[in-house]
């Protein structure tokens, strides 16, 4: 800038100039376009008094530049005609090349791609013979740019590897870094995204070493964006947050750029499963929007609002989002369709936990009519329906669905998406009572995320898995992959994550004889979801504790915390964990003596375990019913009971359930006198209960 003025004698003036010029562009960098506009002004009046002619057509080109932004085209269309005009006259060719960029860059800020690249490669072809590098190389870098949106990304690539020879011929690392950046931008752009990523990440590091940090801005989120589009949603958020940081530091951001900057920190909080933090970027991106009047990113925002309020289990305010945002695409308001059928998505979720599932069935159903050309979406729809259908205890249905969707979700290279339904499948396998299959399954599920970084996903197949160790038995895997999911869902702050996986980690526990953690660890579960407000997640880890406690012996207490179980099972409406209270309820009853009222309980147990096709829980109604039926010396109603319960658990793998079974009919042939029969069922109970650290191998060994 100095050299605008060389040989001019007013100092003051000059001196002046170049303040108002300064002050000009720092309000420009920051968005206050009104305070830019009057410095450029009064500088470009003062330039005029004293004839100081290039930093008038400076000062031309900066107010150009200010309505461009505004895009108030006309009226920068004047000034940048009127600096390229005085550029001409004072025969200055620099000044002519800058002035043929600005006039670019208006046709660009247009999107008339055909007159941007006329009015760059005069730019070029006028700088060229000057040997003036920043100006070539900005030439260059625009004209670029105008190839990459022609669709010509290989010229492109063609003219930034001569602004980045330009670059360091000069051995100018301030030029080179945003040179260097763009090249990798368009070797991505033809299809090379590992050799383009290395050169963003070494424009990277230019721009950090020099101190540019426009440039280390735009790296820092370019590199976040292909993040996002691999799926690699951490290694995005640290780079997003590196963003944040820097904007706040120099303070010189547009609050467009920080309203961007929300909603993608939002969006990638939600793929991560942070949802509050998603929440609170939503809500910043939305006072932004309003305070712009933008009805497009207010539009984006309630989708985004919808999506964190339901990851936070508020399915009815997530509904309403949800439903507001895709009422802008009834207006015209949003068109991304790639987005739509996510968001429809979601609200089929809010409204199946809800207990809208007619309406969920609908929503899903619209998925599917749109997902002819993206099978991902189809078969997200097929996934969500195949949980409907697995809630309703239609678990063949359930695994078509499940099965058609993973082959989808194959086909399209979506491993995580993959592992996520075998998860499903594993339930639901589960819940048939096939446990080996259900092994298989998540096993399945923990090999394809060895090669990927997905957190969340980890997290949710290490639970599940954990599940079906505890119940097979292998409990020192079972305790390793419950802290390793527990450990992953407090990194993430998912809070109803850490609630279940707590709980089923309270339940090992009380399992294997540690009594004293199993209370503190269900304790600390019921805690969390008192605070979530989940009636089911209460009801199972209340009726948990109340399990524990009668395993201790302590009668009174168990009883009063299962019938809080009952009250908030109840409130959960759900058949299958209705009949696991109960029985567990019955149980304690039998204890306290009276047999007729826990007869009903586990008869009842035994009937909706039934109904809801739960295998599992039916094993548990069938031989605490048998142990009832003992209790009230009925022997022969006892053992068909006990042995079919035997068989199904045996059938099942699952070892816990048949060792209680073995263990119920040693009980039957012992009051039968039988003692050669009771011994063999006592011995081979015992086995299992050692097999599976269950401390009752003491209380048979006892017997034995």
């Amino acid at each position: 800038m100095l050299g605008l003025f060389k040989g001019q004698k007013s100092e003051p003036e000059s001196e002046e100039i170049k303040r108002l010029l300064q002050v000009g562009a720092d309000a420009q960098e920051r968005g206050a376009f009104d305070a830019a506009l009057d410095a450029y002004q009064r500088g470009l009046e003062r330039s005029r008094q004293n004839m100081y002619r290039q930093t008038e057509q400076v000062f031309l080109n900066s107010i150009g530049a200010v309505f461009a932004e505004q895009q108030r085209f006309d009226e920068a269309q004047t000034y940048f005609e009127q600096a390229l005009d005085l550029a001409q006259r004072l025969e200055i060719p620099v000044l002519i090349a800058r002035s043929q960029n600005n006039l670019g860059e208006l046709h660009a800020a247009r999107q008339e791609w055909a007159e941007a690249q006329t009015h760059h490669q005069r730019a070029l072809d006028t700088a060229r013979p000057t040997g003036d590098a920043a100006t070539i190389i900005l030439a260059l870098e625009n004209l670029a740019r105008d190839y990459m949106e022609q669709d010509n990304p290989s010229y492109a690539v063609h003219l930034l590897k001569e602004a980045v020879t330009v670059a360091q011929a000069g051995q100018n690392l301030y030029l080179g870094t945003g040179a260097l950046g763009r090249l990798g931008e368009a070797t991505i752009a033809v299809g090379d995204r590992i050799a383009g990523r290395k050169l963003v990440e070494q424009a990277l590091r230019l721009s950090q070493q020099i101190g540019r940090n426009r440039l280390t801005l735009r790296w820092l989120q370019r590199l976040a964006e292909m993040d996002v589009e691999d799926r690699q949603y951490q290694s995005a958020l640290q780079y997003y947050q590196q963003v944040e940081e820097l904007a706040h530091r120099i303070g010189t951001q547009s609050p467009d750029f920080f309203m961007k900057l929300a909603l993608n920190l939002s969006d990638v909080y939600i793929h991560t499963g942070q949802y509050d933090q998603a929440r609170s970027q939503a809500e910043r991106a939305m006072l932004h929007a309003m305070q712009r009047a933008d009805a497009v990113t207010i539009a984006k925002v309630s989708g985004l609002l919808g999506l964190a309020l339901q990851g936070l289990n508020q399915h009815a305010e997530a509904a309403a989002k949800l439903k507001e945002a895709l009422g802008h695409y009834a207006d015209g308001t949003l068109t991304d369709e790639a987005e739509q059928p996510r968001l429809l998505l979601a609200l089929g979720r809010s409204q199946q936990r809800s207990g809208d599932t007619e309406g969920a069935l609908q929503t899903y159903q619209q998925v599917l009519d749109r997902a002819n050309e993206n099978p991902q979406r189809r078969a997200e729809a097929l996934q969500l329906i195949a949980a409907v259908h697995q809630a309703r205890y239609e678990r063949e249905e359930a695994l078509k669905l499940y099965q058609e969707a993973q082959r989808l979700f194959e086909s399209a290279g979506e491993t995580h998406r993959v592992a996520r339904v075998l998860c499903d499948i594993g339930s639901t396998h589960r819940a048939k009572g096939d446990f080996n299959a259900a092994l298989t399954d998540f096993e399945n599920a923990l090999r394809l995320l060895t090669n990927i970084e997905d957190r969340v996903t980890r997290g949710l197949v290490l639970a599940n898995a954990a599940v079906i160790y505890t119940e097979m038995g292998e409990t020192d895997t079972a305790r390793s992959f419950f802290d390793q999911s527990i450990t992953i869902a407090r990194e993430l702050k998912d809070r109803f994550a850490e609630s279940v996986r707590l709980g089923n980690l309270g339940r090992l526990y009380m399992g294997t004889g540690n009594y004293t953690l199993g209370v503190e660890t269900l304790e600390k579960a019921i805690g969390m979801s008192r605070d979530l407000d989940d009636p089911l997640l209460l009801a199972l880890q209340t009726a948990n504790l109340g399990w524990l406690y009668y395993l201790k012996n302590d009668t009174d207490t168990a009883f009063n915390l299962l019938k809080q179980a009952l009250l908030h099972v109840e409130k959960a409406a759900s058949i299958q964990w209705q009949s696991f209270v109960k029985a567990c309820l019955g149980m304690v009853v039998l204890r306290q003596g009276d047999t007729t009222q826990a007869q009903i309980l586990l008869q009842e147990a035994l009937t909706e375990a039934t109904t809801a096709h739960d295998l599992e829980n039916t094993v548990r109604a069938q031989v605490y019913l048998a142990s009832c039926y003992l209790a009230q010396n009925n022997p022969d109603a006892a053992e068909p009971l006990a042995l079919e319960a035997e068989t199904s658990a045996r059938r099942m793998v699952f070892r816990k359930g048949q060792a209680d079974a073995l263990r119920v009919l040693g009980d039957i042939y012992r009051h039968r006198h039988q003692s050669d029969h009771a011994q063999g069922y006592y011995r081979e109970a015992q086995r299992l209960y050692q097999m599976i650290q269950d401390p009752t191998s003491q209380q048979v060994a006892a017997v034995l």
